[in-house]
């Protein structure tokens, strides 16, 4: 008899799910809120081109299909999930700090957060299917 084992080998960026590969990329606050582009490793070499697309929020994620891991005894790849991590700097110079001051003047504030008061919720039944199927498990 022949016994084989395998083991894969853990990777620095991605964690693997199957044919599916999963990253955690950092986007600037400007990146996240005005959109841009950037680029992430390809697992056995070069990089994937991500369009990152304006108005993103921390822990949106991006699914770049057909380009994970090849899957066995099926046709085609998998997928790459970037998990976007937006940074916020902790340390400001004083220009930077006035810039962000005026930015906060002209956009809108966020309300509800400190109150604990939420967005009313849609009525029940309206909206996408899937919003429909969730509506119905759950709770009023």
């Amino acid at each position: 008899d022949l016994y084989v084992f395998l083991t894969v080998a853990g990777h620095d960026f991605y964690q693997r799910d199957g044919a599916d590969l999963h990253c955690e990329l950092p986007v600037s606050f400007p990146t996240a809120c005005l959109g841009g582009t950037t680029k992430v490793p390809k697992v056995g070499g070069g990089e994937i081109d991500i369009d990152i697309p304006a108005g993103m929020q921390p822990g949106d994620v991006i699914r770049l299909s057909e380009v994970g891991m090849p899957r066995l005894q099926n046709k085609g790849h998998g997928d790459v999930i970037v998990h976007l991590n937006v940074r916020v700097p902790d340390r400001l110079t004083d220009e930077q700090k006035a810039a962000v001051q005026a930015l906060q003047r002209v956009l809108p504030t966020d309300q509800g957060v400190a109150t604990g008061k939420r967005e009313p919720k849609k009525k029940r039944g309206s909206g996408s299917l899937f919003e429909k199927i969730r509506d119905a498990f759950e709770p009023d």
